[in-house]
């Protein structure tokens, strides 16, 4: 497969190097699951992601729980030899984000995956870039805040004592649906 031969998705995908032996990388947190360094990077996800990632770690890229799942989600293609396609969804206030992710596992020599070729697609036209969504984001936050504030007036007009809520450490947000749901290309059952 030669990546030119696919000029309508070169804007979609990443190549990334993968290794799995901890060893070749020592500056990856305890118990990541694969050292993965971008090597090519398509101009659609640089403008999705609002940066060029091209020769960083996915730890360095992404937050410690999303660099995670995309180190599982390469582990798992790696793990198995087979493509992994993937589809995220996330429901906030009634609007809709995700995107499609295909993991290609590849071989330079011998039967070592050394290579993944990473295709992602966003499923809303109208967030394809960093600006996009982060602006989404905040509005996301600030309508939070803005609940926030009206439910304490609430319930100090009721006469109750309002006290800040303690952090609990928890990562998921509230709004946000929606489990991991991998499943193989080649498995037709699901």
């Amino acid at each position: 497969m030669a990546i030119h031969d696919m000029p309508e998705c070169l804007g979609n995908i990443a190549l990334l190097d993968v290794a799995t032996e901890k060893s070749q990388e020592p500056e990856l947190p305890s118990g990541f699951p694969i050292r993965a360094r971008y090597l090519m990077v398509g101009e659609a996800l640089k403008t999705l992601l609002g940066e060029d990632p091209t020769g960083r770690l996915i730890n360095d890229v992404y937050s410690e729980d999303v660099a995670c799942e995309i180190g599982r989600a390469l582990r798992k293609s790696v793990d198995t030899r087979a493509a992994l396609y993937y589809r995220r969804e996330f429901q906030i206030l009634r609007k809709s984000f995700g995107y499609d992710r295909l993991i290609l596992p590849l071989r330079l020599q011998g039967n070592e995956i050394r290579r993944i070729l990473l295709c992602i697609y966003p499923l809303d036209d109208n967030l394809t870039s960093a600006k996009q969504w982060r602006g989404e984001l905040e509005r996301l936050q600030a309508m939070e805040r803005m609940e926030g504030r009206m439910a304490s007036a609430w319930a100090e007009s009721l006469g109750y004592t309002v006290s800040p809520i303690e952090e609990t450490g928890e990562t998921s947000r509230p709004g946000v649906s929606g489990p991991d749901n991998y499943f193989d290309v080649n498995d037709r059952t699901g």
